[in-house]
C-alpha cells in the first residue's frame, strides 16, 4: 500500500534532527577533543582551549541542524502541498 507523507511537524521534526545531530556529533567529536587537550597540554600551548571547542561543537551543531530543519519542514509542506509530497510504501 502507497502513502504520501502530507506535511511535517515543523518543531518536532526539527528537534529529532537537532537530538541527532548532536548524538552522532559528539560520537566523533568528544573523543577528538580529549586527544587534542591531551596533546596541547604536553606542549603548553592553550592547554584546553582546542579541546574544549569540541565538547561545544555538537551543541552548535545541533542548534544549527534545529534551524536547518525548521527551513527544510518548511518548504517541504510547501511543495508538498501542490505535488502530493514523498510517497512511501508500507504493509
Amino acid at each position: 500500500m502507497k502513502k504520501q507523507i502530507k506535511r511535517f511537524s515543523v518543531l518536532q521534526t526539527s528537534k529529532v534532527i537537532a537530538v541527532i545531530y548532536v548524538v552522532m556529533s559528539a560520537i566523533f567529536l568528544i573523543p577528538i577533543g580529549l586527544i587534542m587537550m591531551m596533546v596541547g597540554s604536553q606542549n603548553n600551548v592553550f592547554p584546553f582551549m582546542g579541546g574544549v571547542m569540541f565538547f561545544v561543537m555538537p551543541l552548535i551543531y545541533g542548534l544549527f541542524a534545529f534551524i536547518g530543519g525548521i527551513i527544510f519542514c518548511f518548504f517541504y509542506n510547501l511543495v508538498a502541498k501542490r505535488t502530493g509530497g514523498i510517497e512511501v510504501e508500507v504493509e
